[in-house]
C-alpha cells in the first residue's frame, strides 16, 4: 500500500516536476520582492519626494530671489542723480546777457516852409510852359506844391545830413536831406544861395535856404508869379505821400 503511494507520488513528479519547480521559483521570487520592498520603506521612514512640487518651489524662490531690490537701490539711484546734476552745473557755460539793439528812433516831420498846399501827392499838375521852347504837359505829383513868398525861410522837416545840393532840371536849386530809417526830404525852388552843404548835420526845424525863382517846372502862374517850393518825402528812395509823415497844410 505505502509502495504504491511512493510511486504515485513518484511519477506525480516526473510528470509534474517542471511545472511544480516553476511554481515554487515564482512563490520565492515573489516573497523576496515583497520582503525588499517593506525592508526600503522601514528603514526610510519618509513619503517619496514630490520632485514636482519642489521644483515648482525652487522656481518660486527664484522668482522672489530675483524681484528682491536691496534696501540701498534707491540711495545709489539717487546718488547717480545728484552725480549727474552736479556735472550739468559745472560743465553748464555761464549765461551770456542778450544783446540790446537801439531801437530805431520814431521820426516826427515838421513843415518845410509856411504856406498852403497848392498840389498834393498823386494830384495832376498842369505844367506851364516859361517860355516859347517849353510846351505844356500834365504830370502825376510825386510829392508837394507849397506856395510860399520868394525869400521866405526854408525849414529842414526832420535832422539828418545834407547828402546834395545840386542844381536840378525841373526843380532848380534843390537840397536832399537823409534821414533814420531810410528815409530822404527834397527841398527844390530854392535860392541859389544855401545855409548848408554837403556833409553838414541839421536839426529838425534849422533853416536850410530860403524859397527862389530857380526851377522850370511850374505847375500853374500863380505859383509862377507868387513863388513855391517842391517837396518830396523818399523811403528807401521810392516817393511816399508826405501826409503819412505827418506834414499836413
Amino acid at each position: 500500500m505505502d509502495r504504491k503511494s511512493d510511486n504515485k507520488i513518484l511519477n506525480f513528479f516526473k510528470k509534474e516536476g517542471f511545472y511544480v519547480v516553476l511554481f515554487v521559483c515564482i512563490c520565492i521570487f515573489a516573497t523576496v520582492v515583497a520582503l525588499t520592498a517593506k525592508s526600503n520603506k522601514s528603514v526610510n521612514g519618509k513619503p517619496p519626494i514630490a520632485i514636482k512640487n519642489n521644483t515648482t518651489k525652487q522656481k518660486e524662490k527664484d522668482i522672489n530671489v530675483k524681484t528682491e531690490v536691496p534696501s540701498n537701490a534707491t540711495q545709489v539711484k539717487e546718488t547717480k542723480t545728484n552725480e549727474k546734476e552736479k556735472t550739468a552745473q559745472v560743465t553748464t557755460p555761464a549765461s551770456v546777457p542778450a544783446v540790446q539793439t537801439a531801437a530805431k528812433p520814431v521820426l516826427s516831420f515838421t513843415k518845410p516852409v509856411a504856406g498852403t498846399l497848392l498840389l498834393g501827392f498823386s494830384d495832376l499838375a498842369e505844367i506851364e510852359p516859361t517860355d516859347s521852347k517849353t510846351i505844356q504837359s500834365i504830370e502825376t505829383v510825386n510829392g508837394m506844391y507849397i506856395t510860399s513868398k520868394i525869400g521866405q525861410d526854408v525849414f529842414a522837416a526832420e535832422s539828418g545830413e545834407v547828402v546834395d545840393n545840386s542844381a536840378s532840371i525841373n526843380f532848380g536849386q534843390v537840397i536832399t536831406i537823409k534821414h533814420e530809417n531810410g528815409y530822404k526830404t527834397v527841398y527844390g525852388n530854392l535860392a541859389e544861395k544855401l545855409n548848408v552843404k554837403v556833409g553838414d548835420k541839421v536839426t529838425k526845424g534849422s533853416k536850410i535856404a530860403t524859397v527862389g525863382k530857380t526851377s522850370n517846372h511850374y505847375p500853374s502862374y500863380k505859383a509862377l508869379n507868387d513863388g513855391f517850393v517842391y517837396f518830396q518825402v523818399l523811403k528807401n528812395d521810392v516817393p511816399i505821400d508826405p501826409v503819412s509823415c505827418g506834414i499836413k497844410y
